[in-house]
């Protein structure tokens, strides 16, 4: 029926994000077929969908719901499929697969373009070293429209493992009844995920079927992966990851024979058939981290017209990250270019300064920069005079130069990472801290 729907050549669909069959149908088929897909995420903002309508222009449009300026076409039993009305005739790129959102937020119109090559290395590699099988079976835990969540399903759909469908949280006790009922024996979670699992108790719903656990999108803290050595199956295998869009979603991995020793700032290995170059920094102790292989996206694209270039990339990748090489043969990364402050002449690294905040006082604390002082946000309650005091003696920070707020909440992006730049203009509105 579909074949009888789409034209030959190639065009660009975008399609909306679910936990249903008929979206995996949709997105292999259209893989298969070498269209190119935007899959944006689950009842994406009005305005957010427009604009990314406005510069993709795209041929076709499937969504659980009705979109404005568009033929509806057919009626699926989830979706709808719609013609663009404005659309417009622009070349694509032969070897362009699919639009990787950058961000946790796919309101963006800023997408790595991403080749049928750096899905296929992406997936193989990852089945590599995870040695994902026919007899693997995993629950949909995290949001498709994420890089993280697409590599568990392309991965599971190339070894011809189980998926699970679900559109229900982990918090539910139902998300539990069906991981059990259906015998998963691997999850795959963001540490923040993580954290709420552990906090809620969740954790003891975790079967002894369980294989392997992965995680990726940020690091796990130290009092985590404590945790997880103490209560977490003795028999189940964890493996922490690292990785960017920009590179289909892969770059590192911890085997799990040291995955719950090694400490958070490790990243491990680059992942197979892929290689990590480490540059020097002029006046700094620790480089730059490049990653070169074939899962290198080909680079960025803001609008329609950009999806006919050709690779700009040619698999190297700077990963904005900085850090060194341990004599474990392991990398390790101690922050982020953009996370790099100076305050009075002095050079902060505000990703060192949390983790040494998070162990010494047992909580989590996240530090946002402001001109020429840094705001500290936590979720506890924890004595300003301790912290004072340490910003004070360990860092010969002047007490004007850092202000401490408490919020009941940390604003996420929807792939489980800290977004920063809501957390700011979050604290500036909340009462400082007695």
């Amino acid at each position: 029926k579909l074949n009888k729907i789409f034209e030959k050549e190639k065009f660009l669909v975008f399609l909306e994000a679910d936990h249903n069959p008929e979206f995996y149908f949709l997105y292999t088929y259209f893989i298969e077929k070498k269209k190119t897909l935007l899959i944006f995420e689950k009842d994406l903002d009005f305005k957010k969908f427009e604009n990314l309508k406005k510069k993709y222009r795209p041929t076709y449009i499937i969504r659980l719901k009705s979109v404005k300026n568009c033929n509806k076409n057919i009626l699926l039993k989830n979706y709808s499929l719609y013609k663009n009305k404005k659309r417009k005739k622009y070349p694509i790129h032969s070897d362009l697969a699919i639009l990787l959102p950058t961000s946790g937020t796919t309101g963006s119109p800023k997408y790595n373009r991403c080749s049928y090559k750096n899905l296929l290395f992406n997936t193989q590699s990852i089945i590599k070293y995870l040695k994902l099988k026919k007899s693997h079976t995993t629950i949909s835990s995290l949001p498709i429209s994420y890089v993280y969540g697409l590599s568990v399903y392309t991965t599971h759909l190339f070894a011809g493992g189980t998926i699970v469908l679900t559109n229900m949280s982990i918090v539910n006790k139902e998300f539990w009844k069906k991981f059990n009922k259906f015998s998963c024996n691997n999850l795959n979670l963001v540490p923040t995920m993580y954290e709420i699992i552990t906090k809620l108790k969740i954790y003891r719903l975790l079967n002894n079927k369980l294989q392997f656990y992965t995680s990726a999108g940020d690091k796990m803290s130290e009092y985590l992966l404590d945790f997880i050595r103490k209560n977490f199956p003795k028999n189940s295998k964890l493996f922490r990851m690292y990785g960017q869009s920009e590179a289909t979603s892969r770059i590192c991995y911890i085997p799990p024979r040291h995955s719950k020793q090694k400490n958070s700032n490790c990243i491990g290995q680059s992942i197979p058939g892929g290689k990590i170059i480490l540059k020097k920094i002029r006046n700094n102790k620790f480089k730059k981290i490049f990653y070169y292989g074939p899962n290198v996206t080909m680079g960025y694209s803001s609008s329609c017209e950009d999806l006919v270039k050709k690779d700009q990339n040619n698999g190297l990748l700077d990963t904005k990250d900085i850090g060194y090489k341990g004599e474990d043969g392991y990398f390790y990364i101690v922050g982020r270019d953009s996370r790099f402050v100076k305050i009075n002449a002095l050079r902060f690294n505000l990703d060192e300064i949390e983790d040494i905040l998070n162990k010494k006082f047992k909580s989590k604390f996240y530090i946002t920069p402001d001109n020429n002082k840094i705001y500290v946000t936590m979720t506890n309650r924890i004595s300003k005079n301790k912290i004072n005091n340490f910003f004070i003696k360990n860092l010969k920070l002047n007490i004007k130069n850092f202000t401490l707020k408490k919020v009941n909440q940390i604003p996420l992006n929807s792939n489980g990472k800290v977004n920063y730049k809501i957390l700011m203009e979050k604290i500036k509105n909340d009462k400082k801290i007695n």
